[in-house]
């Protein structure tokens, strides 16, 4: 499962996300507390994780 936070209508979000990552950069997937930010590298881990399934 993943869930969504958009960090421009919820600062709780937003703060997490610099807090954790360092940064505010979306697209960001965190995989077991992990950020993975770029789209590419975000698309291409979750077409793995899915094949494992």
């Amino acid at each position: 499962n993943v869930s969504l936070k958009n960090i421009s209508s919820d600062p709780i979000a937003k703060e997490e996300l610099f807090h954790i990552g360092g940064k505010v950069q979306v697209p960001c997937l965190f995989i077991d507390g992990t950020p993975l930010y770029e789209s590419q590298y975000i698309i291409d881990w979750l077409k793995e994780d899915s094949k494992e399934k």
